[in-house]
């Protein structure tokens, strides 16, 4: 998940997101259809797209979300279906995803309203993963801020009346090799948890479904910072697992 400026960045996405998102026409159809639907918005990195390095095409998590969710809405005898887009945007920080939270391609605010009739059930947010090596110099105070920038995220939705759900930035190779980067994490992940429990009606902190167990978990590309086709089928599994409880909580 390389950086880059924001100029740069902007370049990199719009050439991208054509192929790292289920195209919006095709969104609003698939929403259209579908009686007594649960609408959920994955927002993200290149963990939302599904990078794997070495690896072409992408491998997002979305679909195996939807997949396990339906699975269990048939198990309950329930008739609901759940309907899973996703833009995901390779490289960028959560602060410039705040930035650009009106843009009408890929700003989260922006897409949200174009979903209407009825509007998205949950919002799901993982982002953060970028930012961290922008913080290295001021782990402390880097922690609070990039946190705040995750949680503009979800302000921009609760705002439009969608609750979200804000998963834990992920471990990686990266934070295993580099002790100030996972006390990083660990730091806006504490931050995120606690501004979370402030806004409990709207905001559900979950943790990332699993960990790391070394190079050779199947899970982790060999960067260590993207997951395989394998991890991002599991990722998807296991949030669905948090968000099936959250879904079903009065």
């Amino acid at each position: 998940m390389r950086n880059y400026t924001t100029s740069r960045t902007l370049k990199v996405v719009f050439g991208i997101v054509a192929i790292a998102e289920i195209p919006f026409a095709r969104m609003h159809s698939a929403f259209a259809k579908a009686p007594q639907q649960v609408r959920i918005f994955c927002y993200g990195d290149s963990l939302t797209a599904g990078t794997c390095p070495l690896i072409d095409g992408l491998f997002p998590y979305g679909p195996h979300l939807e997949e396990a969710l339906a699975n269990k809405y048939r198990a309950a005898g329930s008739d609901t279906v759940p309907v899973v887009r996703w833009i995901g945007l390779p490289g960028w920080t959560s602060a410039t995803m705040l930035e650009s939270i009106d843009d009408g391609s890929v700003g989260l605010r922006s897409r949200l309203k174009h979903i209407a009739n009825p509007a998205p059930t949950l919002a799901v947010v993982l982002a953060g993963t970028n930012d961290l090596p922008h913080g290295m110099t001021a782990a402390p105070a880097a922690a609070e801020r990039i946190a705040r920038s995750v949680s503009g995220l979800h302000e921009a939705a609760h705002g439009l009346g969608i609750p979200t759900v804000a998963v834990s930035v992920p471990p990686s190779g990266w934070q295993a090799a580099v002790p100030e980067a996972a006390l990083l994490a660990a730091g806006v992940n504490r931050e995120l948890r606690s501004w979370c429990g402030t806004v409990t009606a709207m905001a559900h902190f979950v943790e990332f479904p699993f960990g790391r167990r070394g190079e050779d978990d199947a899970r982790w590309a060999r960067d260590g910072l993207h997951l395989t086709p394998e991890g991002y089928h599991d990722l998807g599994d296991g949030l669905a697992e948090e968000i099936w409880k959250i879904l079903n909580t009065d």
